[in-house]
């Protein structure tokens, strides 16, 4: 912009000290100089105007949209076991990477897959809890980054794409809860889904995320939301229903039942918290 108004007037100045000497002009062939002259500086700021992007007024520069979310191919994932019996208050399906170990549930998580039983690492774990923020689509899961950015206070936070799974990813580091130099690198997936938030969350040790992380991945991939797929339209939600009874008429009774309080998970007395790195090297 700057350069493109220099060259305008640069070039004017000198059109008008041609045009001066022109008419001034004291010896024979002045003329023919003067356009040979001419020509060669019209040349030559006429390429610099178009290295400027032009001698004419420049419109401003449009900002970049969001960015669009980084997306995986699913032919090449690893194949899933069978799904496990539905968690979260059947709100959600998962299933484990095909050959992994599958251990007692935890009140500290929804369900946890191990690769092998006898070690806790590589292991993959589900957590939920209730979020204010509407269902990820295309058009908020940039805000969904935003926002929980903001609340992990970390700035690498991408929209990602996997199959009919959208959402966002981010790296954490830590460290084993027992151990104070064996490293822990942590990979996280979450999604929102009729306000709940589910975050998957790979652990494994420093050096082998690269080799654990298409089984997260699947896993994101094949995970179905049973309830949330099933629920009508939110229009088809307010409609009344067509065999209400009319004012004044009794209904059948309702056969309300008190709700069973879910069973308490079990454990199997394994403490995976491990410690945050990240949060331990600021203090």
């Amino acid at each position: 912009m700057r350069l493109a108004w220099i060259c305008r007037r640069r070039l004017s100045k000198r059109f008008a000290a041609i045009a001066f000497l022109q008419r001034q002009a004291r010896f024979p062939g002045s003329g023919q100089a003067m356009r040979v002259m001419l020509r060669a500086n019209l040349r030559w700021w006429l390429m610099a105007c178009m290295a400027a992007g032009g001698c004419g007024g420049s419109e401003p520069a449009q900002r970049p949209g969001p960015p669009a979310p980084a997306t995986a191919e699913t032919a090449q994932l690893p194949r899933l076991a069978d799904p496990i019996p539905l968690l979260d208050e059947e709100r959600i399906e998962i299933a484990p990477p095909q050959g992994w170990h599958v251990p007692a549930r935890s009140s500290k998580f929804i369900a946890r897959f191990q690769q092998r039983a006898d070690s806790l690492y590589p292991t993959i774990i589900l957590t939920a809890d209730d979020y204010d923020f509407p269902d990820v689509a295309a058009d908020n899961v940039n805000e969904l980054a935003s926002r929980i950015a903001a609340e992990e206070s970390l700035a690498a936070i991408k929209p990602f794409q996997v199959g009919r799974f959208l959402g966002v990813t981010y790296r954490k580091r830590g460290i084993e809860r027992e151990s104070i130099n064996k490293v822990l690198e942590r990979l996280f997936l979450a999604t929102v889904v009729a306000g709940r938030r589910y975050t998957l969350e790979l652990r494994t040790r420093e050096g082998s995320l690269a080799e654990a992380q298409p089984h997260l991945i699947a896993v994101a991939e094949g995970m179905r939301f049973p309830k949330a797929e099933a629920a009508p339209p939110a229009s088809e939600e307010a409609a009344p229903a067509a065999d209400a009874p009319a004012d004044g008429e009794a209904g059948p009774a309702s056969g309300k039942t008190e709700a069973k309080p879910s069973e308490e998970p079990k454990t199997d007395g394994v403490d995976l918290g491990g410690v945050d790195l990240d949060e331990l090297l600021k203090q």
